[in-house]
């Protein structure tokens, strides 16, 4: 059973964010505030975090192995003559469109679902706009090499025909949620995600959360900072592999469920001694089709012991 208020993943699209939320954060971790910081993610919109800890902790050395801010986002030299502002053409792209070197500062990407073949390259994604997403109906699209920079509205959702979903080599700051989908073939591969932002009390914060067929959650690094509604690292369902992730924070830090097959990631105590508020993964969470394989404790008093399967 998910915590009450959590649903699956194909419920989780087509509503507004305090739909999505329901009660969850609100209930559970309303004592589990944020107690300092401003956000240093580079986002204009960022509110809320721990003033750049965990991404300070990753530069250190203290993540060697997993996704930092030195090999995400835009590489350096990728864009000789900057970031060009979007127009219309960049934000409602037709099929088989590539957008490279492109900042997105107000409407952001709209993907129908007439719409494949899509692929944003070196850009940034900013905006103040209150829920403010990157909408994607369509699909495959990919999203590589970018910057996702707040405020805490700004996510990426994919619903409706947005299979093969792909997020890669991204750095994500300042949102409450990096991505939400309820579809299938999705790829999330080599993020970055830290210094999340506050979300309203409606709704609740969550490093990668959806559900489908086919998913692989690959080699990515998300530390959940003390915001307000944090839940979970990574919500998963459905079918696929969620292997060698990095993974920090929230009330549970895991929260997997179904047929996942849940292997070799390192879960972390760069904020709490047990990782989430409540422990690292949340009990009882993964179904009887679901394998558990070789999860450890990365630092800590127990660091490279492995984690009791839910």
């Amino acid at each position: 059973m998910w915590p009450a208020g959590v649903g699956g993943g194909v419920k989780w699209v087509g509503v507004s964010r305090g739909e999505l939320a329901g009660v969850v954060a609100v209930a559970a971790l309303a004592g589990w505030l944020a107690a300092c910081g401003d956000d240093d993610g580079g986002s204009d919109g960022g509110d809320g975090g721990t003033a750049g800890a965990d991404a300070a902790a990753a530069d250190a050395g203290v993540f060697d192995g997993y996704p930092g801010a030195g090999d995400t986002g835009i590489p350096a030299g990728a864009c000789a003559g900057g970031l060009r502002d979007a127009t219309t053409d960049d934000t409602e792209p037709a099929s088989g469109t590539t957008v490279e070197c492109v900042r997105f500062t107000g409407a952001l990407p709209y993907i129908r679902d007439s719409i494949s073949d899509v692929t944003y390259r070196y850009c940034r994604f900013e905006t103040g706009e209150g829920d403010s997403f990157i909408n994607l109906q369509g699909g495959p699209v990919i999203i590589e090499d970018s910057e996702l920079a707040g405020s805490a509205g700004t996510w990426v959702r994919a619903s409706y025909e947005a299979h093969g979903m792909t997020l890669r080599r991204n750095d994500f700051s300042g949102m409450a949620n990096a991505a939400e989908w309820g579809v299938d073939d999705v790829v999330i591969e080599d993020n970055f995600v830290h210094d999340f932002g506050d979300v309203d009390q409606e709704q609740h914060a969550d490093g990668f959360q959806g559900g489908g067929q086919n998913l692989v959650l690959r080699h990515n690094t998300v530390l959940l900072n003390a915001v307000w509604g944090g839940t979970g690292a990574v919500m998963l369902e459905g079918d696929g592999l969620v292997e060698n992730n990095l993974v920090a924070g929230g009330g549970y830090t895991i929260y997997v469920k179904d047929d996942l097959d849940v292997v070799g990631n390192h879960v972390s105590t760069v904020f709490s001694d047990t990782s989430g508020e409540y422990g690292p993964v949340y009990p009882e969470s993964l179904g009887a089709g679901g394998s558990w394989e070789n999860n450890v404790w990365h630092d800590g008093p127990n660091a490279g012991q492995p984690i009791e399967a839910p």
